[in-house]
């Protein structure tokens, strides 16, 4: 299984940063591998994700991650830790996360009616 990695990227001084690409590595410089689902059975092409208008991009990954600039290379964020997705009851999610999350996976998330 994968883990959720969502992120909402922005500048020192709040605002977001749309249409960003990231290229997401492990600590060591090496790719992190990206998936199509949770399930982690789809491995796609690439490492790379692009921030969408509201500077927030989501990947299904798991492990230790280092967001970079796919461009620059700078370090964004380091040492995000993204864990498999287990059980709706093991995430400490906001109503609207359980939400988005029973329609990804079809499980009734903690605190929800099914």
């Amino acid at each position: 299984m994968a883990g959720i990695f969502d992120i909402t990227l922005t500048d020192p001084e709040g605002n977001v940063l749309p249409a960003r690409a990231l290229a997401l590595v492990r600590p060591d410089g090496t790719p992190v591998p990206l998936f199509a689902s949770l399930t982690a059975t789809e491995p796609l092409a690439s490492n790379v994700v692009t921030t969408d208008p509201r500077g927030q991009a989501l990947a299904f990954c798991s492990g230790t991650v280092e967001v970079r600039d796919a461009i620059t290379g700078a370090v964004l964020r380091s040492a995000v830790e993204v864990l498999p997705y287990t059980a709706p009851e093991a995430m400490p999610v906001s109503v609207e996360q359980a939400k988005a999350l029973k329609k990804v996976v079809g499980l009734p998330p903690a605190g929800c009616a099914a």
